[in-house]
């Protein structure tokens, strides 16, 4: 299992907001698909965090994008 984690801010009220997103394929492409689907049209992509441990409880202690730096992995 993989789990995501989101980090978006809106572009006009500068309000952040998170959420996380799991996977049971390794293929991350499903995933990427439904974190579009809840972002809305005038929020940004900050952060963007991974664990592929499997555990039921993921630590997002891996960076895979930043507004900033683009993506690192």
């Amino acid at each position: 299992m993989i789990a995501y984690k989101f980090i978006v801010r809106d572009i006009y009220t500068n309000e952040s907001r998170e959420f996380e997103l799991t996977s049971k394929d390794k293929d991350p492409r499903p995933v990427h698909k439904e974190g579009m689907r809840q972002i809305k049209f005038e929020e940004d992509i900050e952060k963007l965090y991974v664990d592929i441990s499997g555990k039921d409880n993921p630590v997002y202690d891996r960076l895979v994008y930043d507004k900033r730096k683009g993506f690192l992995d």
